[in-house]
């Protein structure tokens, strides 16, 4: 707008385009009709020519009819167009996609036939360039202003006040509509898009010369319907209103002649929809000024003797004068008609069936293992009679017979006489139509944010079962195949507006649920799942939570609760899974079902399952850190490798949250997790606030909608600098991969605080600056030691072999199984441990007395190993042990950072 402005221009066009667009040299012939796409409100241009009032009155009727529908008024566009009329605009986003789309005038002119008022001008759906409004508030030629007003101002306009308004600029102010879907407006955009693209390019059925001699008298056929004589029951009043106006307008009927007609019709015709006279008369004047601007919308016999149960045409002059273009077209193919498909060669044509298909989307599978996408499915609108018996879901492999083709049509009543060769030429003339606008749904397998590149540009898109939208807010672009336990549903919410109360008060008592650092954990760590995707593109790694501590300390609804942040519902309508009980696939499939929405995996007790069973869990949960994938074969007899099979990638892709009673021993999870403590003690305090947040917790579920959104409109470069910045703050201290962990949480904060300030959520920013004070201070003061190798549990163990055998040497009962001076000494620095023979007694420990798989069964690796920690000093003699071999010198202040337990050792005190 303000481009046009400066370069001097007084209109812009309503529609974009997505190229340039050259002219025409025939006004009646649209430019680029078939190729060129458009983007841009639903819009309308009231014309009453010298009738101001009847305008007016027009456009508050509109209006009505779509706030009716649900279309807020304060996201209502309304114009005055400075002469005799009125523009109304209403946001796409209301109703569809913003998605460049073939035809959209022509979709546009179809819903205003739907919502036709008095004085609707259809010539603004010409196509082409798009129709132009003059740009608000510049002067026109007269002098006057093209003004915007408020619905609400609009509906005390009277003809005075608009001459008024228009003699200066003037401001009204538009909402945005910020995610609402106006339902019933979004059916009827795709009805409309479905009976436009139904439509044959150009169907010329009776010529002009035969136009004429129709035009007086006025043929039986007309006369008929308009009385309501021998019309069928399944016949429709707008069908009849269509067929009419089609009559008037391309006979060129005397305008006497044409009311008449028309009164007489609104008078004997029967409909639901438009109950009374004067709503069946505007409904016929409706379709007139559709079809006097629609070129290619032609009259024919076939759709009247459709109407009438009788055939009144002996003695027409053009009962016989129908017929069918392309007819010397001399080659064997499929072609599609009016009332089926055919098969046409020279002067002869065979009919294959009754019916005809309309595609309407394209599924393409997206595999997980990256392999190329591929056509396989077809959503087709069947066709009968010019009407729509219902879609179907049409399988790619349905083309390979004349069997598997008939199956589709099961429990419909159509017919198909052809070959397998037939089923071929059908489908390609389904499918190479170059005009053709079919939308493509991309099936993928896994639900959340998913990042594709479109010409090296990230377009991220959100998915889910019932919705997908991408960050250019296109939707239906993609569609979640299969089965998914505990889906997010943020398909059923309204996303979160500014100054929400009910929102501000939930998140602000959910972040008073726990202690300050653990909430500030937990919370920073949903958040930042909604931006795994980037994060992963980034730097392949997302940590696991772990939520850990003794039955009662409210793990698993503190897990539930705050991920209705992701959209989820854990506590009422899914649960998480149990890892004892879940399968190995079934885990894996868990695992691999979404990108961003958050997987609980429960009961992960080392004292409940099989040592085999908890190795084989951990390593699932392990693999979600960086997305690694589980390959699964399958047999399949035209792959063209060795073993006759595939192989199929599926990685770990989820957010996982784990919890257990115990902390997590297993080195490798405690290094790629977030590791939270939670207690009866901690949460009892909070008790108030956590039944408030679990109260209002769908608010939740509003705010999380807004952060997903802000997910897709948040750029990877945006995520990267906020990850330096964490980094910055995070103490260096730490092992590399604690420390990306604690930044991840860090980052899922600050973006939480920053929707938070956008939505203008003050009790929530009160209550989360300390949460985020307390978290910081501990990244930048604390070394995160507890973070355990394998080394170190190996250790732990020792020391504690080490206490079972001073106890039992001071006792003089029971085994010594390290003896101090021969396989360990203790000085006032340093631990001095015999690798050999202190390591085959830590293998002997294990296996007879504890019944436990050791973590390091050699001791050469043991020593290799050991030698990596920060507690090892040097690998040298030690006088007195071991007849001059080599002893490991560990430092007793490191092993005590490691937390390893010295005090086992009795020399707390020395250290």
């Amino acid at each position: 707008m303000e481009m046009a402005k400066a370069s001097g221009a007084k209109k812009l066009t309503i529609l974009a385009v997505d190229q340039i667009v050259s002219d025409g040299t025939d006004p009646e012939v649209p430019r680029n009709r078939d190729k060129l796409a458009y983007r841009g409100p639903l819009y309308f241009d009231i014309d009453c020519k010298d009738n101001l009032p009847l305008a007016i009155a027009s456009g508050k009727e509109l209006v009505g009819k779509l706030v009716r529908m649900g279309v807020p008024k304060y996201v209502i566009q309304v114009f005055l167009s400075g002469s005799k009329g009125l523009h109304v605009l209403v946001p796409e986003s209301l109703f569809t996609s913003r998605r460049f789309m073939l035809r959209l005038p022509e979709i546009y002119k179809e819903m205003a036939r739907e919502l036709f008022v008095l004085g609707l001008d259809f010539a603004v759906y010409s196509g082409g360039r798009g129709n132009s409004f003059r740009i608000a508030n510049l002067q026109r030629a007269d002098g006057n202003y093209r003004v915007p007003v408020t619905v609400d101002e609009l509906e005390g306009l009277d003809e005075a006040t608009y001459r008024e308004w228009v003699k200066g600029p003037r401001a009204a102010e538009f909402d945005d509509p910020q995610g609402l879907v106006v339902h019933e407006l979004k059916a009827m955009f795709e009805e409309a898009k479905k009976r436009v693209n139904a439509k044959p390019k150009v169907v010329i059925i009776a010529s002009s010369s035969d136009m004429e001699k129709i035009r007086e008298p006025v043929p039986a056929c007309i006369q008929a319907f308009c009385d309501n004589k021998d019309v069928k029951g399944d016949a429709s009043f707008n069908q009849q209103a269509t067929q009419l106006a089609t009559y008037i307008v391309r006979a060129g009927v005397p305008q006497t002649v044409a009311d008449s007609l028309a009164s007489r019709l609104a008078s004997n015709g029967k409909s639901s929809k438009f109950t009374t006279p004067k709503a069946r008369r505007d409904h016929i004047e409706a379709q007139a000024r559709y079809v006097e601007h629609t070129p290619s919308f032609s009259f024919g016999c076939n759709a009247i003797r459709a109407l009438l149960s009788k055939r009144p045409c002996e003695g027409c002059p053009i009962a016989k004068g129908s017929s069918n273009a392309d007819d010397n077209d001399l080659d064997l193919k499929a072609e599609a008609l009016a009332d089926g498909y055919y098969i046409r060669s020279g002067e002869a044509k065979r009919r294959l069936t009754n019916f005809l298909l309309q595609p309407q989307d394209v599924f393409i599978d997206v595999p997980q293992d990256g392999s190329s996408p591929r056509r396989v499915a077809t959503r087709m609108a069947v066709i009968k009679g010019g009407v729509e018996l219902g879609t179907i879901l049409f399988k790619e492999d349905s083309f390979l017979s004349r069997n598997a083709f008939s199956r589709e049509f099961s429990g419909m009543d159509v017919t198909f006489q052809g070959t397998d060769l037939d089923v071929q030429r059908i489908m390609t003339a389904i499918f190479n139509q170059e005009d053709q606008v079919v939308g493509e749904v991309y099936r993928v397998h896994t639900c959340g944010i998913h990042l594709d590149f479109v010409d090296d540009i990230p377009l991220f898109t959100y998915v889910e079962p019932d919705m997908s939208v991408n960050s250019v807010k296109v939707r239906g672009t993609h569609q979640f195949f299969g089965t998914l336990q505990a889906r997010p549903y943020f398909a059923h919410c309204t996303m979160a507006e500014k100054g929400d109360l009910e929102v501000d008060h939930a998140m602000a008592n959910l972040l008073r649920i726990n202690s300050k650092y653990e909430v500030g954990l937990m919370i920073g760590w949903c958040v930042a799942a909604h931006f795994r995707t980037h994060l992963m593109h980034l730097f392949s790694q997302f940590p696991v939570l772990s939520l850990w501590g003794s039955a009662g300390s409210g793990k698993s609804m503190t897990a539930g609760l705050i991920t209705w942040l992701n959209g989820t519902d854990y506590m009422q309508q899914d649960h998480g899974v149990s890892a004892p009980s879940t399968s190995h696939y079934g885990m894996l499939e868990y695992l691999a079902g979404t990108t961003t929405v958050p997987r609980i995996v429960e009961e992960y007790n080392k004292s409940k399952m099989t040592a085999a069973k908890y190795a084989e869990v951990g390593e699932r949960i392990k693999a979600t850190w960086n997305g690694e994938a589980t390959l699964k074969g399958r047999p399949n007899a035209r792959s063209l490798n060795r073993f006759g099979a595939e192989a199929v990638a599926i990685p770990a892709s989820a957010p996982c949250i784990v919890i257990s009673e115990q902390e997590i021993e297993i080195p490798a999870i405690q290094e790629r997790a977030v590791r939270v403590h939670l207690t009866k003690k901690k949460r009892g305090p909070y008790r108030d606030e956590f039944n408030d947040a679990k109260k209002h917790r769908m608010q939740l579920r509003r705010l999380g909608k807004a952060l997903m959104v802000r997910a897709l409109t948040t750029s990877i470069d945006e995520i990267e600098q906020l990850m330096d910045k964490a980094s910055e703050m995070v103490t260096e201290l730490m092992d590399d991969r604690p420390r990306h962990s604690l930044q991840v949480c860090l980052v899922g904060l600050w973006k939480l605080q920053e929707i938070c300030f956008q939505l203008h959520l003050e009790k929530t920013l009160e209550a989360l600056k300390p949460v985020i004070k307390a978290v910081t201070e501990c990244f930048a003061n604390d070394r995160d030691s507890s973070v355990q190798s394998e080394t170190d549990l190996v250790l732990q163990k020792l020391m504690v072999i080490i206490a079972v055998s001073r106890s039992s040497e001071a006792a003089t009962v029971g085994q010594v199984y390290l003896h101090a001076g021969l396989h360990y000494a203790v000085t006032s620095e340093y631990l001095i441990l015999d690798p050999v023979l202190a390591h085959a007694k830590y293998i002997h420990f294990c296996n007879a007395e504890q019944r436990c798989v050791p973590v390091i069964d050699s001791d050469t690796q043991f020593v290799k190993l050991i030698q990596e920690e920060p507690y090892f000093v040097k690998y040298e003699p030690y006088a007195g042990m071991a007849d001059g071999r080599p002893m490991l010198f560990l430092s007793l202040k490191e092993l005590k950072e490691k937390d390893v337990d010295i005090d086992k050792l009795g020399c707390g005190s020395a250290v």
